[in-house]
This record gives structure tokens, sequence and C-alpha cells, in this order.
């Protein structure tokens, strides 16, 4: 009984020590950050997305050949602005990276409109790769 008491105890403190050494860590942010911080915003406005459709492709449908984003605030010019078009689950259907003017467009691989869920737009200072 004795040792296993002990036992427990020593793997306690183990414990405790792993504990408060990885708490002790300091996180440095880097490029790729939890949570808000306003002092990172360069757009407090939101921008405007608009989509150029055609109709083609096999089977014949009506496409997303353009994803237009406008509106962008001129403090983020100079900055990388990356968009994706998402379908059902999240699934990526098309995607750019673009440098920022207070317009972005770019060509998307004709996706289906009906396919189209939505649009995510972010812009960032870059250094990074966008998968």
């Amino acid at each position: 009984m004795r040792r296993v008491l002990f036992s427990l105890v020593v793997v306690g403190v183990v414990f405790a020590i792993a504990y408060g050494a990885a708490a002790a860590l300091t996180v440095n942010g880097g490029v790729v950050q939890a949570g808000s911080d306003t002092t990172l915003t360069c757009d407090t406005t939101g921008v405007t997305v608009s989509y150029q459709v055609v109709f083609g492709g096999t089977p014949p449908a009506f496409r997303v050949s353009q994803v237009q984003v406008s509106g962008i605030d001129n403090a983020c010019q100079g900055l990388n602005l990356y968009l994706v078009l998402t379908g059902a689950g999240g699934s990526r259907l098309g995607f750019c990276v673009l440098g920022t003017s207070t317009t972005a467009s770019c060509s998307m691989p004709d996706p289906k409109v009906e396919d189209v869920h939505d649009v995510h737009v972010a812009i960032w200072k870059g250094g990074a790769t966008v998968p």
C-alpha cells in the first residue's frame, strides 16, 4: 500500500512540474493568431464581394468565372488579399492570392453557382504560405 501511495505522489509531482513548465512558456504570435486585436485591423468597415457569372462548361451550368472584392480601405494598400470560395462542408472550390488596392479581382476555375456556399476574404501583411 505504501508503494502505491508513494507512486501516486511521484506521478502527481511530475505532472505538476510538467504543467507548471508548460504554463510558463511564452507564445510569440507570428502569422497564425487566435482571437482578435483591433490594432491589426486595416479595414473596419468590411468589403463588398461581387461575382461574374457565365453559362457554359461541362455539364452546361451557370458558373462563377471571376470574383471581385471592392471597398477595401486605403489602410490595407500593399497588403495581401486571400479569397476562397467554399462549397458544402467547407470544401474549397477556388482561391486566389492578390496584392490589394481599393479593388481586387481574380479568375476562378468555373465552379457551379449552385455549389458555392460561402466566400472568405482575408487581408494580411504577408510572409506566409497559404494552403
